[in-house]
């Protein structure tokens, strides 16, 4: 498994709400995509909070986002009303040649 673009990506989840995220790494015919739970909470007043069920980001003690298991797998559910101009880090960045 390759990546040879990286940039912003649009994240769209099933309320229809979406959020800019910087920095993704595109992997041609992945079919999914995967998001760092940790580069999010790396950035300022992002927190995450998990159980065996979901993960909660929040902003300044706000949640964000959350984010469900299906099928073994955390899939991003609920976005806070107003992210829709937000960007989150999703990686480090990464010098691309």
């Amino acid at each position: 498994m390759y990546s040879w673009h990286i940039g912003i990506c649009e994240l769209r989840v099933l309320s229809r709400r979406t959020i800019l995220l910087k920095d993704v790494l595109f992997v041609l015919n992945l079919g999914v995509n995967l998001l760092s739970s940790q580069k999010i909470c790396s950035q300022p007043s992002i927190k995450g909070l998990f159980d065996s069920q979901r993960m909660y980001f929040t902003h300044r003690n706000e949640k964000i986002m959350r984010v469900d298991i299906k099928g073994g797998i955390y899939v991003v559910l609920w976005l806070a009303k107003g992210l829709e101009e937000t960007a989150f880090c999703a990686m480090a960045p990464v010098k691309v040649n």
